[in-house]
C-alpha cells in the first residue's frame, strides 16, 4: 500500500495509508487520531476522583507529559508551518490566525497550570480536574475551527503540489 505524507496525526507529522493530498487536502481526517487521544485523557481526567493519591498524581503526570509531548509539536507546527499558508492567502487589517495563535497562547499558560499543579508536593486533584477540562474543551474548539475554517482555505489556494511541501516541513528542534 503507498503511503504519502499527509498531516498531523498524534501531533506529529506522520504517513498516513491510503490517503493522497491530490485527492482529499487537509480534512477532519487529519485530527481523527488527535481526537482519540482526546478522549483518553478526558477519560483520564474522569477517573482521578475516584484514585487513590499515588494514582492521581501518577495520572496528572501522564496527561502533562501528554500535552508536553504531543500538544506542544502540534502548535508549533501550526505557528510555524500552517498559519503562514492560512495568512498569505487571506486579506486582513490583522492576521487572520491572530485569534488561533491567542488560543496557543492561552493553552500554553494552562499547560504551565497543569505541570505546576502535577508537581507539587500535595497536589490539588480538584483544581487539575478543572484546567485539564477547560484545556481539552478549549483545544477540541481548536481543531473544529482549523477544518471548518482553515483546512479549506488551504485546500482552495493551494496546489497539491504547495500542500505537500507545507505538509512536509519540519519544526524547528528546539520549539
Amino acid at each position: 500500500m503507498k503511503r504519502t505524507l499527509l498531516g498531523v496525526s498524534m501531533f506529529m507529522l506522520i504517513a498516513i495509508p491510503g490517503l493522497s493530498i491530490a485527492t482529499e487536502g487537509l480534512s477532519e481526517v487529519h485530527h481523527k487520531e488527535i481526537r482519540k487521544h482526546l478522549e483518553h485523557v478526558t477519560q483520564q481526567v474522569d477517573s482521578l476522583s475516584g484514585k487513590t493519591s499515588q494514582q492521581q498524581r501518577q495520572i496528572m503526570q501522564q496527561i502533562v507529559a501528554f500535552y508536553g509531548d504531543h500538544v506542544q509539536l502540534h502548535l508549533v507546527w501550526e505557528r510555524e508551518v500552517l498559519y503562514p499558508a492560512v495568512d498569505k492567502y487571506v486579506v486582513a487589517i490583522y492576521s487572520y490566525t491572530d485569534p488561533m495563535r491567542y488560543e496557543h497562547k492561552i493553552l500554553r499558560e494552562w499547560f504551565g497550570d497543569l505541570e505546576a499543579i502535577s508537581s507539587g508536593s500535595n497536589p490539588e486533584v480538584k483544581k487539575f480536574i478543572s484546567k485539564a477540562y477547560n484545556m481539552l474543551g478549549l483545544f477540541s474548539a481548536h481543531l473544529d475551527v482549523e477544518e471548518a475554517i482553515f483546512f479549506p482555505i488551504v485546500n482552495k489556494h493551494l496546489s497539491p503540489e504547495e500542500l505537500q511541501k507545507i505538509m512536509s516541513e519540519k519544526l524547528p528542534k528546539d520549539s
